[in-house]
């Protein structure tokens, strides 16, 4: 089975493939340069394995949350590839992602995307020999909210994401159980290749792929706000 991944939803492009158990990855850290890399970076993979696209078995492509430019681009270039290949689309979720790329972490996982504006992009899992286990579903969230949803768990946890990262300080300042803080900031090769291969049994036709949007775009946020204000 051969699986092309790859995530789009934050600052770090990464590629992912699972030719014969065997996986190759290539990461980008740059939001900017999403729409370059992406399909250069797929035939990096595609030659490192030497493996033609047309062998490709699912195409498993970050659909949210996220950067809302970064996550069209992911699911648009799912949706060709996976019509030109007549193959399946797995839609993974990033917050997932990040947990089923902390390996051998026996404390639930607090995985968390900057959202800006002292929210995040938040979930907790428990990741238990490849397999995930929620015990909060990813929403957007205020920092805070974030962190008293764990406090309110009373579990020593792993905090893991970009997002856990540049709230360090108020996550060290206000959470009340033991934790820690892993160097792992976007989805890794293996977490994205891991996460597919649990979600095949979710795949769907390109035309079903669609984004997942925990909330509004900030241009659409400030002209609410702007219409209230009138």
């Amino acid at each position: 089975m051969n699986i092309l991944a790859f995530d789009t939803s934050s600052e770090a492009c990464t590629v992912a493939l699972l030719n014969n158990e065997t996986i190759f990855g290539k990461t980008v850290l740059n939001r900017n340069t999403h729409s370059a890399n992406l399909m250069p970076m797929i035939d990096d993979v595609l030659k490192e394995a030497k493996l033609d696209i047309n062998e490709v078995d699912y195409i498993a492509c970050v659909v949210g949350p996220g950067s809302f430019t970064g996550i069209r681009i992911g699911v648009s270039t799912a949706k060709g590839l996976a019509h030109a290949l007549n193959c399946k689309c797995v839609p993974l979720n990033s917050i997932e992602a990040i947990a089923m790329s902390c390996s051998n972490v026996k404390t639930p996982i607090c995985s968390a995307l900057d959202a800006r504006s002292k929210q995040v992009y938040a979930g907790v899992y428990k990741v238990i020999d490849k397999n995930i286990e929620t015990i909060i579903d990813s929403n957007a969230l205020h920092i805070d909210e974030f962190i008293n949803k764990i406090n309110i768990l009373n579990l020593d946890v792993t905090f893991a994401g970009i997002g856990s990262n540049v709230n360090k300080s108020n996550i060290e300042s206000n959470i009340q159980n033991k934790y820690k803080f892993l160097d792992i900031n976007y989805p890794t090769p293996d977490g994205l290749i891991n996460l597919a291969k649990l979600k095949l049994q979710n795949s769907v036709d390109y035309k079903s792929l669609m984004p997942l949007y925990l909330r509004e775009p900030q241009a659409v946020r400030k002209m609410k706000q702007e219409n209230s204000k009138a």
